[in-house]
């Protein structure tokens, strides 16, 4: 008697939970509907949800054709529900990455709990952009994260030109992406190197505190070869290739940044390409970071309750920046003064 009282009560815990739950979907994407866009954008920024199995999945890159410009691969955790559906409703919705030829796809790991790994097969059925991987999504499987998204980017859109690696706290300026990769699809000097804001030769961390302490035994020198900021970075699909390949013959590390683009690049001998002014950091709490207006990538700090607010306003921001010239610095950026000074940044 207790035992059936006890499934019961855990029944009505979990049916509990999942109207919870969808009572915070649909808040959510209430909320997100007040985003004022421009009326000839306005569709491509909504949500485009329905059924999609694993090979409409596979087959969006080839769907689009030979004209993609790039693909956007983007790591995320299990429980960032909200963040994706951020993206999905700004630079990654399906409508407007088929429009600008570079579409979005979410990385992520296994969950071990049960309850979330339901609704992540509910959010994959319903939007079709997740990859969902075999390994637990934790902080130290960030290195098997970014070269499984490597090999099946590869795999599943190898005509694409450029691939862009980002986590799902930047806001990418689709955009001003765009028209950089056009710029930059024939110059050798620069797409033969990784594109990023560079981290040049910095001190391995040995603090027992910190997330990214490092031991002798991991990595025994005292310095990383430079490498990009791992928030988001930019790559041809040929050096893309490149890194995958040399994975294979090089021992783990489990920094993930470090091991891509620093380490597997420098044995390579890949060189970076600096674009720190397509870099903006909005909220830093160390104050150290700049926020820049048109720049490619903006990273919002999340740990504050304002987050979804100050990414809805940036997303505001862009659209009208790029639909309606509102913005001083957009004579600028149309003339391509700002693009070519990020292309002189050479190493």
């Amino acid at each position: 008697m207790l035992i059936t009282y006890s499934i019961r009560r855990l029944k009505w815990i979990f049916l509990i939970f999942c109207i919870g739950f969808v009572v915070y979907l649909w808040s959510t994407t209430f909320w997100w509907s007040f985003v004022p866009v421009s009326h000839s954008l306005r569709r491509c920024v909504q949500d485009i949800s329905g059924s999609q199995s694993d090979e409409n999945l596979e087959n969006q890159c080839r769907n689009i054709g030979p004209k993609l410009r790039g693909v956007i691969f983007v790591h995320s955790a299990p429980s960032n529900f909200v963040l994706r559906q951020a993206i999905r409703r700004s630079y990654g919705s399906k409508e407007l990455g088929q429009k600008m030829k570079i579409p979005t796809f979410f990385m992520i790991g296994r969950t071990q709990h049960t309850p979330l790994q339901d609704i992540l097969e509910l959010e994959k059925k319903a939007n079709g952009d997740i990859i969902q991987f075999s390994f637990v999504d934790t902080y130290k499987n960030l290195t098997y994260k970014h070269l499984r998204g490597l090999q099946w980017v590869i795999s599943h859109c190898s005509f694409a030109n450029f691939v862009i690696k980002s986590d799902d706290d930047i806001i990418i300026n689709i955009f001003r992406l765009s028209n950089f990769l056009d710029q930059i699809k024939f110059n050798t000097t620069v797409t033969n190197r990784l594109i990023c804001r560079v981290w040049e030769d910095p001190l391995v961390m040995r603090n027992n505190t910190s997330k990214w302490c490092v031991s002798e035994k991991e990595y025994a020198h005292m310095y990383y070869p430079s490498y990009c900021a791992g928030a988001a970075y930019i790559m041809t699909m040929k050096v893309a290739k490149i890194l995958h390949h040399i994975s294979k013959f090089m021992p783990f590390f489990w920094i993930d940044d470090v091991y891509v683009t620093g380490i597997l690049a420098k044995k390579v001998r890949l060189k970076h390409h600096y674009i720190e002014n397509e870099y903006s950091f909005i909220d830093d709490p160390d104050s150290v970071l700049v926020e820049r207006e048109g720049a490619i990538f903006t990273h919002i700090n999340r740990d504050g309750d304002s987050y979804l607010k100050s990414y809805m306003e940036r997303w505001k921001d862009i659209v009208n920046i790029e639909t309606q010239g509102f913005s001083s610095n957009y004579t600028e950026l149309k003339k391509g003064n700002t693009l070519n000074a990020s292309l002189s940044q050479e190493n």
